[in-house]
């Protein structure tokens, strides 16, 4: 397993950082290899692993590489999440699900899951379960690079087991990125939209609208009320 190290966000950077772990595409955009081979880039990222409720939710975000590729210059904001508005979030989310050149799957860990196996297996396993939703839509024939966010690595080996990848660790990778911020975008919308829709059924006193399961004064104090729900990571202190 390598660390990287970004520097812009942008379909090129992917690129560059492809150019900093294979030496072979140094010299890509003018040599045959993009148009000979099938190249995909997948984005791996998480969110929610400092919440108290909720599940953990990871996202692979997809995309050929291609010399046209290369040329893209996103419409909207596409960098780490957290670093969006709730709107541009939104925006760049309803762009990644519109283009068809891209590829968006998102899986989580259910709150039992995180008790059982701890949160720092349960985001590896979301991450990787949504790297295995995301090869439905890649063939066979090609060749995957992976990039995960931080510095650790899922287990994917069974995962691609058959297909011709690499992968590797870019630290801060969702503001170095264009596929790990995608994956981040996608990632905190699904999971903000869920923490949401069921503070409206069911448990509106904890204010999961806003706080999305963060342990906030509010959420704490509502926890101190009315007790622990089954959303709850019951191995977390509230």
């Amino acid at each position: 397993m390598s660390v990287l190290n970004g520097k812009t966000l942008s379909p090129q950077n992917d690129l560059r950082l492809l150019e900093d772990r294979f030496s072979f595409f140094k010299d890509c955009r003018d040599s045959e290899i993009l148009r000979t081979d099938k190249h995909w880039i997948v984005g791996l990222d998480e969110v929610g692993r400092g919440c108290v409720a909720g599940p953990v939710t990871a996202s692979a975000f997809a995309y050929q590489l291609t010399e046209e590729s290369l040329l893209w210059t996103p419409p909207y904001r596409v960098i780490d999440s957290k670093r969006l508005s709730p709107k541009a979030r939104f925006e760049a989310q309803t762009y990644i699900q519109s283009e068809p050149n891209f590829v968006a799957k998102v899986a989580e860990c259910s709150p039992e899951e995180i008790d059982q196996i701890n949160i720092l297996q349960a985001s590896l396993l979301a991450m990787a379960k949504a790297a295995k939703d995301c090869l439905i839509n890649i063939p066979d024939s090609a060749r995957i690079w992976v990039f995960v966010d931080g510095n650790q690595m899922p287990q994917l080996k069974e995962v691609f087991n058959g297909r011709n990848w690499d992968a590797s660790c870019v630290v801060k990778g969702d503001s170095h990125s264009f596929a790990i911020a995608g994956a981040s975008i996608m990632a905190k919308e699904n999971r903000d939209s869920f923490m949401k829709r069921i503070a409206a059924d069911v448990h509106e006193d904890f204010g999961w609208e806003t706080n999305v399961g963060y342990p906030t004064p509010a959420h704490k104090s509502a926890v101190k009320e009315h007790g622990l729900t089954k959303w709850h990571r019951k191995t977390f202190r509230v």
